[in-house]
């Protein structure tokens, strides 16, 4: 996280910070590419929901 990469800069360890700031990186891409994909669902399953509505 955020603070711990802050305790190991103010402690003198670089290398951890880098660490936990990779690692924060990664989550945050990670989590934006997880909304896009959910957004990208939700609409394809409302283009789905309309097509069986207009079927009917």
């Amino acid at each position: 996280s955020k603070e711990a990469a802050i305790a190991s800069l103010k402690c003198g360890n670089r290398q951890d910070a880098q660490r936990h700031v990779r690692h924060l990186k990664l989550a945050t891409g990670s989590r934006s590419k997880c909304i896009s994909l959910l957004n990208r669902v939700e609409e394809v399953l409302g283009v789905i929901a309309d097509a069986e509505a207009t079927k009917k």
